[in-house]
């Protein structure tokens, strides 16, 4: 029971391969029903920090090398123009699903057969249906999602002309959009690329789902192993274990593997600014904004880990008084400040209430069994407001505090303990503070 599985297991072929070629995961089962309804991997036992839990030997990893030592190798060197760095920078995940396609019509006779058998079809964004992306409440990555699709299609119409090169090892009716999309899909939503030197599929780990957990791979060059090893994370028995596909935003799950997560640490969202009414004049306003690195239209990024400086930065040039105004990178005198304040408020304010729901309306929503894509969508607009709620939390405090040192009344500054409010806001507050008792 290697795997958590018995060997008579009548649905377990792909288990079985792994275990006769030397997987071993004694504390793990995978491919099962998870709590949240999803397939992934469960922990049999209770596993520790630091442990090893999953371990693939390297003979099972699929990479480009894999590809072009294979019988179709030639394919890819005899045609630089498709599968070269030099002719196109996503030249390994073409190499890696022409293999897959090839493999996967080669059925039983294919080495891989057990493992590509149990790949889906994964469900990315571009995949969801107009209404669907209208429930995402974000015209622009709504168009994005329709842009990927529009990008995969001409990677498919490059590549299809093997067909015609090659028409015995990619007969037509094996190379199809859908076939190509099936392949392609999977090396982009299940192969690991940073920190290692190739785009490599693992059999067996890429059942993990993602999470921000404390859960690494490393290469055990002595043993030629694939480990998957936990940090400082622990899993109890009967818990599903994770692993992290790296810090991504609800935006960037959704658009590469089609789901996002209800807390999820590092969720983002980009807001962009405009100098519009200010004190000064265009160009001086233009000459103080560059000062500081910045433009007359700027983007930046909110986040629930950080209290963003760059947007108060932005509205204090608009708030100057002078071109030659200085150490605008800082709290300014309460006055000032307060407008700054007030208007950073506003912006987000507007940005908030611009949604064609509220976070009220989207809790409330979640409560009811929705179709999965939907739950989605909700998910990650409720993030989006989340995040505008808990900056405009944070400016409505600050200006709060401006107001009680400017008066000398008692600061409502919130216990540092205690608060949601991420600590460089707590060092923003302490400037305010510094500013009073001079």
């Amino acid at each position: 029971t290697l795997l958590g599985i018995t060997m008579d297991d009548p649905s377990s072929a792909f288990k079985v391969w792994c275990a006769q070629n030397g997987v071993v995961a004694p504390k793990v089962q995978s491919g099962v029903l998870c709590p949240d309804g999803q397939r992934g991997c469960l922990a049999l036992q209770d596993i520790e920090e630091h442990e090893v839990i999953m371990s693939v030997p390297t003979k099972l990893l699929i990479t480009t090398a894999t590809a072009l030592e294979s019988a179709i190798g030639h394919v890819f060197t005899d045609n630089p123009e498709l599968f070269s760095l030099e002719h196109t920078s996503d030249y390994e995940d073409r190499i890696l699903s022409i293999y897959l396609l090839y493999e996967r019509a080669q059925g039983a006779r294919s080495f891989w057969h057990a493992y590509l058998a149990t790949l889906s079809l994964p469900d990315c964004l571009f995949e969801w249906s107009q209404e669907e992306l209208e429930h995402l409440q974000n015209p622009q990555l709504a168009a994005d999602a329709l842009s990927r699709a529009e990008a995969l299609t001409n990677v498919f119409d490059k590549l299809h002309i093997l067909t015609s090169i090659y028409p015995f090892v990619f007969p037509p009716e094996s190379f199809t959009m859908d076939t190509f999309k099936w392949a392609w899909l999977i090396v982009q939503t299940r192969a690991f690329a940073r920190r290692i030197a190739t785009t490599t599929l693992v059999p067996f780990v890429d059942n993990l789902n993602h999470g921000n957990v404390h859960v690494t791979y490393q290469f055990d060059f002595d043993n030629n192993m694939f480990n998957i090893v936990t940090g400082t994370q622990t899993f109890q028995a009967g818990e599903q274990v994770l692993f992290s596909y790296g810090r991504r935003d609800n935006a960037d799950l959704l658009m590469e593997y089609g789901f996002v997560l209800s807390d999820n640490e590092w969720n983002e969202v980009e807001l962009n600014l405009c100098a519009s009414s200010t004190r000064l004049s265009a160009q001086d306003i233009t000459d103080l904004l560059e000062k500081y690195g910045m433009q007359t239209t700027q983007s930046i990024t909110l986040s629930n880990r950080t209290f963003n400086s760059e947007l108060l930065t932005f509205h204090r040039c608009l708030v100057a008084k002078s071109p030659q105004a200085t150490l605008l990178e800082k709290p300014q005198p309460f006055e000032d400040e307060s407008v700054t304040l007030q208007l950073c408020y506003n912006l987000l304010h507007n940005c908030l209430y611009q949604f064609a729901t509220t976070i009220e309306e989207d809790e409330l929503a979640l409560q009811q069994s929705l179709p999965f894509r939907t739950r989605c969508a909700i998910l990650y607009r409720l993030g989006v407001k989340q995040i505008f709620r808990k900056h405009m939390q944070m400016l409505e405090v600050a200006h709060n505090c401006v107001f009680a040192f400017d008066h000398d009344l008692p600061a409502p500054i919130p216990d540092t303990t205690l608060s949601i409010f991420p600590a460089d806001f707590f060092t923003y507050l302490d400037q305010l503070a510094a500013i009073a008792n001079i």
